[in-house]
């Protein structure tokens, strides 16, 4: 069992990109039996997707969703919504994250670069006492810190988060 790197997931990006990537990125499994074996299957009911006149985006995700093409990392239950009068050409989003054991850069990366955002990542995890900061702008690493700490309880902001 992985000690998880838990934090926010941050994605800035025009209306029409964030829309995109939220529909293509996120997806919510649940375990079925299929010819006697139990396999995870995509079950779009569990991560609902509302639009209002195509001025308003609204995204619920009802369990732990998978961030496609990552390795184990997830989006927990959360409703996201975001308005095109904000600003149209840059808005963020921010999801409440988690990573098996730490946050690997490459697939961010990819996913900045196919729906034009920039990601950013912050983990805290607890059990081995790291925080880990990521930025991707336009689809180029600018930050991979690993953040360490003399005294983790003390110096951390979130010390119980991950672990």
């Amino acid at each position: 069992m992985p000690n998880w790197c838990e934090g926010s997931l941050k994605v800035r990006g025009s209306y029409e990109n964030l829309k995109r990537f939220c529909r293509e990125v996120f997806s919510v499994y649940e375990p079925k039996m299929i010819d006697g074996d139990i396999e995870h299957v995509k079950n779009p009911d569990l991560f609902k997707i509302e639009t209002d006149d195509e001025d308003c985006f609204f995204a619920e995700a009802c369990d732990t969703a998978y961030i496609e093409g990552t390795r184990r990392n997830f989006i927990e239950p959360c409703y996201i919504e975001f308005y095109r009068d904000w600003d149209p050409e840059s808005m963020t989003i921010a999801l409440p994250f988690k990573a098996a054991w730490g946050i690997q850069p490459e697939p961010y990366i990819e996913l900045s670069k196919r729906y034009g955002v920039d990601i950013r990542l912050y983990g805290f995890e607890r059990g081995m006492e790291f925080n880990q900061e990521i930025v991707i702008i336009n689809g180029k690493l600018e930050k991979n810190d690993e953040i360490t700490f003399e005294d983790y309880t003390w110096e951390c902001v979130m010390p119980n988060l991950g672990g």
